[in-house]
């Protein structure tokens, strides 16, 4: 891992239980949370070369610039866990694959989902 990466921060919110955001076009929304993956299009500030248009090799989110955010943890949901003797557990282990992001993700990938 390089200085800065947020790569370990990143894979432990795997490990309890965050998944990636499903819209990966931040841009206009500031810094990135942690659970954003490679590929992200975000502000030009964030992007691994700035002068690169969004989207194209080099425009896209830099991870080192992804930050713990109040809403990743809120996506924890906390509030919700059971304590047992005063533990409870957070998130679990699986075998998800996650494909490569920056490689994008077919003709939707920057589409926003329905909701409703």
């Amino acid at each position: 891992l390089y200085k800065g990466s947020t790569t370990a921060a990143h894979e432990y919110g795997h490990t309890l239980g965050l998944d990636h955001p499903t819209y990966l076009d931040i841009r206009g929304m500031g810094v990135p949370g942690i659970m954003y993956p490679r590929g992200t299009l975000v502000d030009a500030e964030y992007q691994y070369d700035p002068t690169i248009p969004a989207g194209q090799k080099g425009g896209t989110m830099h991870p080192m610039y992804r930050k713990v955010k109040q809403q990743d943890i809120e996506h924890l949901k906390l509030h919700r866990l059971h304590f047992e003797n005063g533990r409870a557990i957070v998130g679990e282990f699986t075998n998800i694959y996650h494909w490569n992001h920056a490689n994008g993700g077919g003709d939707n990938f920057f589409v926003p989902p329905i909701v409703g």
